[in-house]
């Protein structure tokens, strides 16, 4: 299971996308939230979620008092942008996974809040800077399943201030609404010139200061 960006909806609230990459569906029972001083909410009667394989779904975290079925130890505490936090889950059968988010001062932090089809060679990613500093992004590549993949090395997005949203354009493809001689393309010829709602895609998107960041849809 790969457990994707986490998006702050207020600071007792959280979503996080998960991603079930096993053959078979997976049953989580609970959850805990920790920040950095070791304070844990945890989320032990959690109503069982079963994640069948296949596209990515959207988990709400609630914390603090959104959250009445919650235990805490420690000091309460809520979510923040420059924080970090470790937010673990369980499946019923005791497997854990977890995420770490937020980010420490001065490095680069990024969720993906949503995407779109714009068309058949255009996807459309909203994203928020978690970090605190601004995020100018120089390109991005996109693959499919088989390992297909187009990149666009002439990008330039951004910036994103600390705490904004951001909706950056990832095109494929030569033709009229794609990306154009500023894309390249690997891998078997023809095999990947549309995009298609219900197949799972790879981003990678590379800033200014050298971070990538992979985004799974």
């Amino acid at each position: 299971m790969s457990i994707g960006p986490v998006t702050y909806v207020n600071g007792i609230n959280a979503t996080v996308w998960v991603h079930n990459m096993d053959g078979c569906s997976v049953t989580l029972t609970h959850y805990y939230v920790m920040d950095m001083q070791g304070d844990v909410y945890s989320r032990l009667n959690w109503t069982a979620l079963t994640i069948p394989p296949g596209p990515g779904v959207r988990l709400t975290v609630l914390i603090g008092s959104a959250c009445t079925s919650c235990t805490l130890t420690g000091n309460s505490f809520s979510f923040q942008y420059v924080n970090r936090y470790v937010i673990l889950f369980v499946m019923a059968n005791n497997v854990q996974f977890h995420q770490t988010t937020g980010t420490s001062s001065g490095s680069e932090s990024l969720a993906t809040n949503s995407w779109a089809f714009a068309s058949s060679t255009n996807v459309t990613l909203s994203l928020q800077n978690l970090g605190s500093t601004a995020i100018t992004f120089l390109s991005y590549s996109i693959n499919d399943t088989s390992g297909n993949i187009w990149k666009n090395s002439a990008w330039n997005a951004g910036p994103i201030a600390p705490g904004a949203t951001y909706t950056a354009n990832i095109a494929i493809g030569y033709g009229p609404g794609g990306c154009g001689s500023a894309c390249t393309y690997t891998g078997t010829p023809g095999a990947f010139n549309t995009l298609a709602q219900g197949t799972w895609y790879n981003v990678k998107l590379v800033t200014a200061l050298g971070t990538t960041f992979t985004i799974g849809f």
